[in-house]
């Protein structure tokens, strides 16, 4: 991958996969974790690595554990909703004894249940009051209970109107691709219902589950979903550089040779978008991945020739 800005491939790349090996099916020891994140940040793809995703009852263990001689690290906290006041008090008293482990983002599970735009608003000023700042992104994950044909452009909505009574933009959607139980993997057309609501809704977000492969295969009950499909469909929907009923073909589609990434261009057939629209679409639309593993979807960029 060549480091000059205008690589549509750097840009298509850049802090793409967040760290999320503390979780299953990785599960790693935090020591363990820890020192992978470390080294890929010196490695040769640290252009690709994100940030080190942590659930709100780690901080703790995360802060007897942490090494001040290796540098800062951005996180992503991963919060119940319900419990956030604990975790709120945990990550309070870190930001005053370890402020190099820094709060970037939230990614805040919603209750399964209906919840009001009220509810998330106090969550929200929570955790603004916490890193006092309205910049810090905020991902909200429904785990879409009910039928995902309404559910997308519900929870857009909420987020919407949070945002507006919040005044926070960076506030956003969190989308499950997978999981250990096969019905944890959405369709490629409930998939993108997700896609074209937070297109419509003007809102960013984030994706986490599965996504180990760079391209979606059929078959295993249920298909695998692949992050090059996920972030064309993104990027593309958000230029309005495919028709929306497309965007569930270019979720699904298994070849590789159906998409265009190069130097210049990235697209899907004769879809093409450049730089400025690659750059719009990973902040306005697909910001990151959370990922078990770093060197699986590395390994398939190799292997399709993305990076070197």
């Amino acid at each position: 991958m060549a480091s000059e800005s205008h690589d549509v491939r750097a840009s298509l790349l850049r802090g793409l996969i967040d760290d999320a090996s503390l979780f299953p099916p990785a599960s790693l020891a935090l020591p363990d974790a820890l020192m992978r994140f470390h080294a890929r940040r010196q490695g040769r793809y640290h252009a690709i690595a994100g940030r080190f995703v942590v659930a709100g009852t780690t901080i703790e263990p995360l802060m007897a554990a942490f090494d001040t001689r290796h540098g800062g690290i951005d996180l992503s906290v991963v919060l119940d909703a319900e419990s956030l006041a604990a975790s709120v008090a945990t990550m309070r008293r870190m930001t005053e004894v370890l402020p190099q482990l820094a709060l970037a983002a939230f990614e805040i599970r919603l209750p399964e249940r209906e919840i009001d735009t009220g509810e998330l608003v106090g969550w929200t000023q929570t955790l603004q009051e916490l890193v006092q700042s309205e910049s810090v992104e905020i991902f909200v994950e429904t785990r879409f209970a009910r039928d995902w044909t309404t559910a997308p452009s519900e929870i857009a909505d909420t987020i919407e109107d949070a945002k507006s009574r919040t005044g926070d933009d960076a506030l956003g959607a969190k989308v499950r691709c997978g999981g250990v139980a096969a019905d944890a993997f959405p369709t490629p057309e409930q998939l993108a219902s997700f896609v074209l609501a937070m297109r419509d809704a003007g809102l960013a977000w984030k994706a986490t589950g599965g996504l180990h492969a760079a391209l979606y295969r059929s078959g295993f009950g249920h298909g695998t979903h692949g992050f090059i499909n996920l972030l064309a469909a993104a990027l593309l929907a958000n230029d309005r550089a495919i028709e929306d009923e497309e965007v569930a073909h270019v979720l699904s589609e298994e070849s590789y040779d159906a998409f265009v990434l190069d130097e210049r261009r990235f697209g899907w057939h004769d879809n093409i978008i450049h730089d400025d629209a690659v750059r719009e679409g990973r902040d306005l639309a697909m910001r990151s991945y959370g990922s078990c593993s770093f060197d699986d979807p590395v390994d398939d960029l190799r292997r399709f020739g993305v990076v070197q």
